[in-house]
């Protein structure tokens, strides 16, 4: 049945245009200067977020980025699923946070890159201290990105030797 209504289908010659002002996307806001509330997002905000985030992770198609922060955050969604998508790169979802499975899922999968915040990256340094040296290879791991707060200098430097570079 798909595969006959797939013959039938005509390709799409042509996409409309779409106006730069549209409303696209409906961010929550986290509520830091006053009650949290619905953002509604343009066509150009939603693209130049991508593109800047692209730019700035330097993606390429082979890249497999990780996302373990929930989809409704602009990190999750706008800085690291969008742009690695636009890029014609992987990306690889984990439904909950989990210090080791996000290690697991680097070597696993070949992770290129992920983000979070920095009680994040915290938790995920106090799990490389707690096992051997050589459980997580991490190959393939350009670099982890830290965001919504500041990450404290030893955390950076406690990656640093580790080999693992953190960006914010």
């Amino acid at each position: 049945a798909y595969e006959s209504l797939l013959d039938q289908a005509r390709p799409m010659i042509s996409t409309p245009e779409i106006n730069a002002e549209e409303p696209v996307l409906l961010m929550y806001t986290s509520g830091t200067t006053g009650s949290p509330k619905g953002a509604l997002l343009p066509a150009r905000k939603v693209f130049f977020n991508s593109l800047n985030a692209s730019i700035y992770f330097d993606n390429a198609p082979s890249d497999r980025v990780l996302v373990v922060a929930p989809l409704f955050h602009s990190l999750a969604l706008q800085i690291l699923a969008l742009p690695i998508l636009r890029a014609g790169g992987a990306l690889v979802l984990q439904s909950e946070f989990n210090p080791e499975a996000v290690w697991d899922a680097v070597d696993r999968f070949g992770i290129t890159y992920f983000g979070g915040v920095p009680a994040m990256h915290q938790r995920l340094n106090d799990a490389l201290s707690s096992q051997p040296r050589d459980r997580w290879k991490r190959s393939d791991l350009r670099f982890v990105f830290t965001a919504g707060s500041a990450a404290s200098v030893e955390l950076i430097r406690s990656f640093q030797e580790r080999g693992i570079l953190m960006i914010q």
